[in-house]
């Protein structure tokens, strides 16, 4: 709903998740907001429904299955308008993606880092706030 009170004329958000629960508990409180017909929730795998989506995309958040990260990042890429962002949460894993051992998670998220950070089409951040969020913006 934070990213709804910042939207252009005409803009909308779009969240993808898995979890028909979750959605159903967000879509009560959104539709108590006024931004309740700028807001979609659609229900369903990323994987499988991002190829379908049509952009071009401001901004992309990413906040969901680990493995998944880089996979979500070259979904969106060509979908994203220039200057816009692919933020990731979690991406420091309470400092875990340091660590020499590394479960599939842990993996995943340094693997995406390093992904994003040796990708020129991109100025990216790494910003150290509570579990870490990663800024790529598209040149």
């Amino acid at each position: 709903m934070c990213l709804a009170e910042g939207l252009a004329e005409g803009g909308e958000v779009i969240s993808l998740d898995v979890n028909e629960e979750t959605n159903a508990v967000a879509q009560g409180y959104i539709d108590r907001t006024e931004y309740a017909d700028r807001i979609q929730l659609r229900l369903g795998d990323a994987i499988f429904m991002l190829p379908h989506m049509i952009g071009p995309f401001d901004l992309v958040f990413i906040d969901a299955d680990k493995p998944n990260y880089s996979n979500y990042y070259r979904l969106v890429f060509e979908k994203l308008r220039p200057g816009g962002f692919i933020v990731a949460d979690n991406v420091l894993w309470s400092g875990r993606v340091l660590d020499e051992e590394k479960d599939e998670d842990t993996q995943a998220l340094h693997d995406y880092n390093q992904m994003v950070l040796a990708d020129d089409r991109v100025e990216n951040i790494l910003l150290p706030i509570r579990d870490g969020l990663m800024v790529a913006r598209k040149k």
